[in-house]
């Protein structure tokens, strides 16, 4: 199984990490996993540092070349290695076994293959959605700027997140099966159950 190196060289509870784009599923699969497990549960987007910067601010980190260690975050980090001294922990990162950087260190990583087109899809459909909008106009405008920063940049990021990360992942899962055939494959890889 997975484990955290400390200082001490102690050994705590597994880490798993799950990567894909956004709409691949992970926090679907890591909450479902977490679920069933008792896992302890991390998302990245609670610690981002990157998800709410100004446009501007993003194509300048990708005009330089768009390195992940740019934007790992120091409180991310420590949380994991807090949650790991208790339970094991599943973490939702686009960055995979990148996190050994961080001092992070873990051999069972999930990457969930979708093609881009089904995970834009998945993603325009969980926001048109939502129930918070204030009108149509609001959510459409969402919409418009959202496809066209997907077409702009995003889509670099996320191959470039393909090409770096993929590779390095131990289990590579088809994202387009149904969540709960998704869960049952990834407990099964895993050798949870």
């Amino acid at each position: 199984m997975v484990y955290i190196e400390r200082k001490a060289r102690s050994v705590t509870f597994p880490v798993i990490t799950v990567s894909g784009a956004p709409g691949s599923g992970k926090s679907t699969l890591c909450r479902a996993i977490a679920l069933r497990t008792g896992f302890s549960y991390l998302a990245f987007d609670d610690f981002s540092k990157i998800t709410m910067q100004p446009i501007n601010d993003l194509r300048l980190w990708i005009d330089r070349g768009a390195k992940f260690d740019e934007i790992f975050d120091p409180q991310f980090r420590s949380a994991i290695l807090f949650s790991a001294k208790t339970s094991p922990v599943i973490v939702e990162t686009p960055f995979g076994p990148l996190h050994r950087q961080e001092g992070v260190f873990n051999v069972e990583s999930i990457w969930l293959d979708v093609e881009a087109d089904i995970a834009l899809a998945r993603v325009i459909k969980e926001e048109v959605r939502r129930s918070d909008w204030g009108s149509v106009d609001e959510m459409q405008s969402w919409c418009m700027q959202y496809l066209q920063n997907y077409q702009d940049f995003v889509r670099q990021i996320l191959a470039k997140q393909a090409a770096q990360v993929r590779p390095l992942c131990s289990i590579v899962l088809n994202a387009t099966m149904s969540p709960s055939d998704l869960l049952d494959e990834a407990i099964s890889k895993l050798s949870l159950e």
